[in-house]
């Protein structure tokens, strides 16, 4: 979220908010009820349906009130509101959703398809994942933030598996925002092309000398 944020221009203190608001967004898991009661019994589609007004709730819940503390309260109640719909959710806002809760969102889908999860479908690599979000429904997010974040993580972004034209497989360590780095990334050496393993004291993380011929593709079904 922060590179996204850096990119689409935000101040080192709106950046310092982002940081906060994307950490703390699904707070509401962790709450009571949103009538204030607390139980270890509550029903699971409650909270999953409930968990972003009850986020806000537990913000709001903070000594004092400032600006850094408002941002957080929106991404909060806001995270599961589509760009260009409700999503299902109660119509609190009419205007378009806060800069910080789009950026907020696409990260967040992102980084819940690339992390394996006790439930759920399986962890999909992460350029797979990437172009499914590029590729996705139009309006479910900012296209400005998808463009942002698809840029931060480059053509192939960190985890990526890729075999070069040397014959070798490695995984992108390191991506980057500038043209080089988008289409050549830094990737670790992890088999030699007759399928050895190669050493970790002997691999290295440098940017690929080979022609990238082919990116693994993720096996998950949606």
């Amino acid at each position: 979220s922060i590179g996204v944020g850096r990119l689409l221009g935000l101040r080192k203190v709106e950046l310092a908010d982002l940081a906060g608001a994307a950490l703390f967004h699904d707070i509401g898991y962790a709450g009571g009820r949103v009538d204030g009661e607390v139980s270890d019994e509550r029903d699971p589609d409650e909270v999953r349906n409930l968990h972003p007004v009850a986020g806000l709730m537990l913000v709001c819940r903070e000594v004092g009130y400032s600006t850094h503390k408002a941002r957080r309260m929106r991404v909060a109640l806001e995270h599961h509101l589509h760009a260009a719909g409700m999503g299902g959710y109660p119509p609190v806002f009419t205007e378009r959703l806060s800069l910080m809760t789009q950026i907020v969102q696409v990260c967040d889908h992102y980084d819940s398809m690339v992390r394996p999860q006790a439930e759920g479908p399986a962890a999909r690599l992460p350029a797979d994942a990437l172009s499914r979000i590029v590729g996705g429904s139009p309006g479910r997010f900012d296209p400005i933030a998808v463009r942002a974040l698809a840029q931060v993580l480059g053509r192939y972004p960190v985890g990526s598996v890729l075999r070069l034209s040397t014959g070798h497989l490695g995984v992108v360590v390191r991506a980057g925002l500038t043209p080089e780095a988008y289409r050549r990334p830094a990737v670790h050496l992890v088999r030699d092309p007759d399928g050895s393993p190669i050493a970790s004291t002997v691999a290295t993380a440098s940017t690929a000398p080979a022609a990238i011929v082919a990116l693994f593709a993720s096996t998950a079904t949606s």
